[in-house]
């Protein structure tokens, strides 16, 4: 599990340096439509339960994963952008930590093999450009045990895996699972 912190440190690098990190997608719009059918793609290839739905991709003022709801709520249909909400929605889905709206190590992971699928690049070259603007990026994704405990924290709509690490932190547990099933994502 990522380290629990409520200090995001690589969150105001990776703003403001994503985009040139993510060329040569960088500034590309599409459709919403389009956007759509991109991240029902990405989701099929990136997450490994298939019984959880791919989020909802909205237009909205401001760019945002609400994990509440499922939804990548966008500005307009910039892809990187939508990479970077989706990546938000895959840790959500991997449950490796409660804190989907984190840019940490894993974030950055998800992030660049989503850019690395989408753009048809090489990962390194993502990991590369990540390192040379500070940014810390996982090399792979945590391992993940079949039949692991996942726990519901009360209060917010992610699924935790194992749930050990929950009852860990201090957080108030509402339910522990083993049936994807029962995911709030399902």
């Amino acid at each position: 599990m990522e380290q629990v912190t409520t200090k995001d440190s690589q969150k105001s690098v990776l703003y403001r340096e994503q985009f040139e990190i993510a060329d040569p997608v960088g500034d590309e719009v599409l459709p919403f439509d389009t956007l759509r059918s991109i991240a029902d793609e990405l989701w099929k290839r990136r997450v490994p339960f298939k019984e959880l739905r791919v989020p909802e991709i909205e237009k909205s003022e401001d760019n945002v994963y609400l994990p509440n709801f499922h939804t990548a709520a966008l500005t307009s249909g910039n892809v990187t952008t939508l990479l970077h909400e989706l990546s938000h929605a895959i840790i959500a889905a991997l449950g490796k930590t409660p804190f989907t709206e984190s840019h940490g190590p894993l974030f950055c992971y998800e992030f660049g093999m989503l850019w690395a699928e989408y753009a048809a690049m090489d990962f390194e070259v993502w990991r590369s450009r990540c390192s040379s603007k500070g940014i810390h990026v996982l090399g792979g994704r945590p391992p993940i045990k079949d039949n692991e405990k996942w726990a519901i924290p009360e209060k917010r709509n992610v699924a935790v895996r194992p749930a050990r690490d929950a009852v860990r932190s201090d957080m108030k547990v509402g339910k522990i699972f083993t049936n994807i099933k029962l995911h709030p994502l399902a």
